[in-house]
């Protein structure tokens, strides 16, 4: 994050620049939201997710400064109190943090998201609705990604004894051949349009997530009976303790430990895919937030450092927009 002198204009501004994909972006969007409930009268603009009929560009003329907010450990109570103390008049969102404080409720994040057309109903209590995170990321990516090992789907399918529905990024391959091979009977969705995966997923009542936002994100609103989260991959605080998403005070949710993996699509990693003999550890929500505590111990010292740095640079930052020569932090130097 750095400050980057005064803005022009009288109230204070939040500016996004979109990133990622449709669920990286509403995410962005959600944290706006949390920071403008804390800062009254903060404008957001810079959005842009038209699935949603939700738009406000950025004025051409606006130049906003302030700290730029990317990454995990950034904190949006902490910008709203320097925002509300007068330190700073505007931020630039240019990440997502995956970070559920960062968040307001999950009624609240949900009500900001509405279908702007009638919603392709979910599977009911009988069906296991399973995400499929595929694509690009089975060749490749990101290490904290990749495909969920097939073992996982067999023990949840098991366990529950619902009948499985897969959707998502499925294409033809290997994986895919596996899936039909563990589950003859199982119904899979060819890949269809991005809002008709997540409202499907939304409006179902069992719900099996992928290493992947936007199934965390469809499932998270949803009014589900179950949600099955892998504790795996981004979403395992042994593997990214500055990563907070599992909702362990939230009932809905059964949660599993797998190893913790790299994924970079090579031969060991694809083998891993189909080994039955992975070790799957169902843990209660106790052990899950236990884990998350543990995560960010780990890295509270960098979490204090981003905020002790932050809130250095704005100081400099105030202090020169009022330094001779220089005119107040309305103006323009």
């Amino acid at each position: 994050m750095a400050c980057r002198g005064s803005y022009i204009g009288l109230m204070r501004h939040l500016r996004i620049s979109p990133g990622g994909r449709l669920a990286n972006q509403m995410i962005q969007f959600m944290i706006a939201k949390k920071l403008q409930k804390l800062v009254p009268g903060l404008v957001i603009h810079g959005y842009d997710l038209p699935r949603w009929r939700l738009s406000a560009p950025s004025p051409a003329h606006l130049r906003v400064a302030g700290p730029e907010l990317t990454g995990n450990l950034f904190d949006v109570r902490h910008v709203a109190g320097l925002m509300n103390a007068g330190w700073i008049d505007g931020a630039h969102l240019t990440g997502f943090s995956l970070n559920m404080s960062n968040f307001g409720s999950r009624e609240e994040c949900s009500e900001l998201f509405q279908p702007p057309s009638e919603s392709p109903p979910g599977f009911g209590k009988d069906e296991l609705v399973i995400h499929v995170r595929g694509e690009d990321i089975l060749t490749g990516g990101h290490p904290d990604y990749g495909p969920l090992p097939i073992q996982f789907y067999v023990r949840i399918v098991a366990q529950t004894g619902l009948r499985p529905v897969f959707l998502g990024q499925i294409q033809e391959g290997r994986y895919l051949d596996e899936i039909r091979r563990a589950f003859p009977d199982a119904q899979i969705l060819p890949a269809r349009d991005v809002l008709a995966d997540f409202q499907t997923m939304r409006n179902s009542k069992n719900i099996v997530l992928g290493l992947s936002s936007f199934s965390w994100l469809a499932a998270w609103f949803s009014d589900a009976d179950r949600i099955h989260l892998p504790v795996f991959g981004f979403l395992n605080p042994r593997q990214r303790p500055d990563i907070h998403c599992l909702p362990v005070d939230d009932s809905r949710y059964s949660f599993y430990l797998l190893p913790v993996r790299k994924w970079n699509a090579g031969p060991d990693d694809q083998a891993a895919l189909y080994d039955q003999r992975l070790p799957i550890e169902p843990i209660a929500a106790g052990e899950a937030g236990r884990l998350l505590r543990r995560g960010a111990w780990r890295i509270a010292p960098k979490r204090l450092a981003k905020r002790v740095l932050l809130t250095a640079q704005c100081a400099r930052a105030k202090w020169a927009v009022g330094a001779p020569g220089r005119t107040g932090p309305t103006g323009a130097p």
